[in-house]
């Protein structure tokens, strides 16, 4: 599998201090895609404060092409 250069720039989230890396799974017929939208409402308000950390980070820290 080496040969064939498998698994060749995996990132892995629990390796890092943040839990996140900027590596794309999604084919690029999903990137940007949201799925879910957490309200203001009781645990809601956790999640959706989790994922504008997320994005904001994504945000600055997208790899240069």
């Amino acid at each position: 599998m080496k040969e064939l250069h498998y698994g060749e720039g995996y990132q892995c989230a629990h390796d890092t201090e943040e839990k996140i890396t900027t590596m794309t799974c999604l084919p690029d017929s999903l990137k940007d895609r949201i799925y879910y939208k957490p309200t203001t409402q009781g645990k809601e308000l956790r999640v959706k404060e989790r994922l504008e950390k997320i994005e904001d980070w994504k945000k600055s820290h997208k790899e240069k092409v």
